[in-house]
């Protein structure tokens, strides 16, 4: 059944000077520190979000009812003085924060998922509306519509995981860098059909000048509210997901929730540097962050920098050329 257990904890080592979620350099006071799993909105009003091109590793996902996106950005090398809006978690975030082996900050859920996050869970769990109801501490609430209102920072996060006794330093195995390997297509645009009906559409175009990919998001571009740059990570990597079919109940509509189980195996396809590379992705063990495979076997090496992970269905159509 969903979220039934996650896979045993591999036996890693702390990081040295090395990010393992960017392969760049890392800042010594982050060295005892661990990364950090926040749930952010994609609603529309909630555009532009802040804190999103600081993120070291951005995960998008399809929501229950199959109509929009949401996010959980992973915070690790970086410190964004305001990341947000916060919104609720869902039970891809039960299989994400386990496999970074990193603490979950959030706004709500439904009570199966509560439950479980807060009972089965096998890393720390923070619900700001049970938690940090005041808002002072490890939040702030600006304005008054749901949707937008709850933000917080690096500082906060740090600062709850030392409250709790949970700080320790990070136990990931991350991701694999290294130069542009041989073989793959030429990837100079790429198009992912979210949901058109919400803008929840993405695009990428490849810049040559910075090596990265400018970010899309319902035809505009996609900036971060905290400092008005456009998205633009290293890596963008499509990773295909079994979307099973829950009980759990998400919204006032009724609709259930989609079990993403992010351990096992499936199809991926990795882009960097203007190139395609198809192949699989893996992940076998909590902060077994997930390697990717060619055609041939052959891993294929990330280039370091930021990272944007779109999980989509199986058989999703995915454009790019």
């Amino acid at each position: 059944r969903p979220g039934a257990g996650s896979p045993r904890r591999r036996q890693l080592r702390p990081p040295g000077d090395v990010n393992p979620l960017t392969g760049l350099s890392l800042p010594p006071e982050r060295r005892a520190q661990r990364p950090v799993v926040v749930c952010i909105n994609n609603d529309p009003i909630a555009r532009p979000q802040y804190g999103l091109s600081r993120a070291d590793v951005m995960y998008e996902y399809l929501m229950e009812g199959y109509s929009i996106t949401r996010f959980s950005g992973i915070f690790y090398g970086d410190s964004p003085a305001r990341i947000g809006p916060i919104r609720s978690a869902r039970l891809v975030n039960y299989y994400l924060s386990a496999l970074y082996n990193a603490p979950l900050f959030c706004s709500g859920a439904s009570d199966d998922v509560r439950f479980l996050l807060k009972n089965q869970s096998p890393f720390p769990y923070l619900d700001i509306d049970l938690d940090d109801p005041s808002n002072l501490r490890y939040s702030d609430s600006i304005g008054d519509d749901y949707r937008t209102r709850l933000q917080t920072d690096a500082a906060r996060l740090h600062r709850w995981l030392a409250d709790w006794g949970v700080e320790e330093p990070a136990r990931v195995r991350g991701f694999t860098f290294g130069d542009l390997p041989p073989g793959g297509e030429p990837a100079t645009t790429i198009a992912i059909p979210y949901p058109h009906a919400t803008g929840s559409q993405v695009a990428y175009t490849f810049d040559p000048a910075s090596g990265r990919y400018l970010r899309f998001l319902d035809d505009d571009p996609h900036t971060d509210a905290g400092n008005g740059v456009q998205l633009a990570p290293e890596n963008v990597v499509i990773q295909f997901v079994f979307h099973g079919e829950t009980d759990m109940v998400e919204d006032s509509l009724g609709n259930t929730g989609i079990d993403l189980n992010l351990f096992g195996e499936g199809e991926a396809i990795v882009f960097r540097d203007g190139v395609a590379f198809r192949g699989t992705w893996r992940s076998q063990s909590r902060g077994d962050t997930p390697r990717f495979f060619d055609r041939n076997g052959a891993e294929i090496p990330l280039k370091p920098g930021r990272t944007w992970v779109s999980i989509v269905p199986e058989g999703f159509e995915v454009e790019y050329r």
